[in-house]
């Protein structure tokens, strides 16, 4: 089973998460990339809403490596 660690649309969150996550070997899936932006959107800086998920059993693991680079904010 999968949990969310990180969800929003701040792409820079969204890929130093994804560094962290990879570089540190915990599995992790981005929900929300395969949608990309949508043409016709009013603002092209306005991006989809994402969410990282990574295995129940490495959830700690990851919102304690996501909490120490700031990528999450310590109260999630």
């Amino acid at each position: 089973m999968m949990v969310m660690v990180l969800e929003g649309s701040d792409r820079l969150a969204i890929a130093l998460a994804r560094g962290l996550l990879e570089e540190a070997g915990i599995p992790f899936y981005v929900s929300g990339e395969e949608i990309g932006a949508r043409p016709g959107m009013a603002d092209p800086f306005i991006h989809p809403w994402c969410r990282v998920l990574v295995p129940r059993d490495r959830e700690t693991d990851a919102r304690a490596l996501l909490q120490r680079f700031g990528a999450i904010p310590d109260a999630l």
